[in-house]
């Protein structure tokens, strides 16, 4: 089900800043998110129906069955930034950076890694000295076998 965003006449008044949320998604590359409907996406992502209204992400919700389609009034992109920034652990997002009115409100080198993150990367590490390990060995047993020919030619 599509949703379109909708200005309701308080929004008008006071329009949302611009602003700019780096992030990466599952599959581990960086996201850029500059536009109102990337956020909102990313908020139905991470949040149901009723949890943007009470974060008052958004001022409410309208289906229309006869377009297959929902509106959404009111979306508040600070809010929406400041939820997600607030509450990183429960929606388990790895939050790079985020600005609001060309201003930085969160960095991740500010932050620590979590848990689960420092882990992934070990295994990473891990992984990756393994390889170096069997490289090694598969060049000695290399050097092994040309001084073993070399010795049975009399050289």
């Amino acid at each position: 089900m599509e949703t379109y965003l909708r200005k309701s006449l308080n929004k008008i008044i006071h329009q949302n800043k611009k602003f700019t949320l780096t992030y990466l998604n599952p599959e581990g590359d960086t996201r850029k998110l500059k536009t109102q409907n990337d956020l909102f996406r990313l908020c139905i992502a991470l949040m149901d129906d009723n949890e943007l209204i009470e974060n008052n992400i958004i001022e409410q919700f309208t289906y229309d069955i006869d377009n297959s389609c929902r509106y959404a009034w009111g979306f508040d992109t600070k809010k929406a930034i400041f939820t997600i920034i607030n509450n990183i652990d429960k929606y388990d997002i790895t939050l790079l950076q985020a600005t609001y009115d060309k201003e930085q409100v969160y960095s991740f080198n500010n932050e620590k890694l979590k848990l689960k993150e420092l882990n992934n990367i070990k295994e990473q590490r891990d992984v990756y000295k393994k390889q170096v390990d069997v490289q090694k060995e598969i060049i000695k047993l290399y050097e092994n076998e040309d001084d073993e020919e070399d010795e049975e030619l009399g050289i």
